[in-house]
């Protein structure tokens, strides 16, 4: 799989996700306490820690699962 990981300097919260993004199809939390909102018809993953440090994986959706996989079945 190839993927895209991108490091924002600006901290995302939910609503500048919302707007930027639209309505994630899923919100996970993965076991370090990470918020996931993922978009398997865009390949985005956008993560977001507790101290509002942002990431962003791009892939293709159809390898989207393999960035999925490993968040566990955790949900908010």
């Amino acid at each position: 799989m190839r993927h895209i990981t991108y490091l924002p300097s600006a901290r995302l919260d939910e609503e500048i996700i919302g707007k930027r993004f639209g309505v994630a199809a899923e919100k996970r939390v993965d076991d370090g306490g990470v918020t996931h909102w993922l978009y398997p018809a865009r390949g985005i993953d956008v993560a977001v820690a507790g101290d509002g440090k942002t990431v962003i994986q791009y892939a293709l959706p159809e390898d989207f699962t393999q960035l999925t996989e490993p968040l566990g079945r955790a949900s908010e």
